[in-house]
């Protein structure tokens, strides 16, 4: 059985506004880095494609995630129509992949364009292949969430009060614990102890060549003297 707890109104007024202007910011500031990059044909290089793909994700945590999942927290019920009890934890999953994944691939895009400054960059339809792929995995890894979040009658009392009531409670139900768990240490792994080896090497690799920038430039110079007279010759 839970407890019920009070909440102040003062601290449920206040909540409610940090909750809403934080979620207001997330969308409209992320709109207009999606505006800028979809309406300048300047903008649209690989990089600013992946931080237009992380304000979406940006975008939908946003708009999907934020304001319900702190009604829920806040009157410690679900008020809310059932399928979102699921939509919800499910779309806050995707969107922290679809971040964590587009930092992975920013990061390494990255390294690439430092450590091998003379290698073709990146194509923009490589860049997309990446992003939907980015998307593909985002939405499988989450599928256990919408299957595991389901509403459930719980018995609730309040604080100091004997009377026991039944509330609707937004939670995992119907799966075994046991995969719940193993769920749940593999999200772990996707999103933060993989991610953070991979980024963290690559920017250490970074710091490494771009200790030695003497020699890289001598090198990035060279080899663009010997383009400039290669047309030189050419034109003449």
């Amino acid at each position: 059985m839970n407890q019920i707890y009070d909440i102040p109104a003062w601290l449920a007024i206040l909540l409610t506004i940090i909750y809403l202007s934080v979620s207001l910011c997330a969308i409209i500031g992320n709109w207009m880095v999606l505006w800028i990059v979809i309406r300048s044909s300047s903008m649209r290089n690989v990089t600013n494609l992946f931080i237009a793909n992380l304000a979406s994700s940006d975008i939908i945590i946003g708009a999907f995630a934020i304001p319900f999942q702190f009604q829920a927290a806040l009157l410690q019920k679900w008020l809310l129509p059932h399928f979102m009890c699921s939509f919800c934890p499910t779309v806050q999953v995707i969107s922290l992949n679809l971040s964590i994944f587009t930092l992975i691939a920013l990061s390494l895009d990255r390294h690439r364009a430092i450590t091998q400054p003379l290698k073709k960059r990146m194509s923009k339809r490589c860049g997309i292949i990446i992003i939907v792929f980015i998307w593909l995995v985002s939405i499988i890894t989450a599928i256990p969430t919408y299957v595991a979040f389901k509403i459930i009658w719980q018995e609730t009392s309040q604080r100091n009060d004997s009377q026991r009531n039944l509330m609707p409670i937004c939670a995992p139900y119907g799966l075994e614990e046991n995969f719940l768990l193993m769920y749940n240490h593999v999200l772990v792994c996707l999103q933060y102890v993989f991610p953070i080896i991979i980024i963290s090497m690559a920017y250490i690799h970074m710091a490494i060549v771009l200790s030695r920038g003497p020699g890289i430039r001598n090198e990035v110079r060279s080899e663009s003297d010997r383009v400039i007279q290669s047309k030189k010759r050419v034109s003449r």
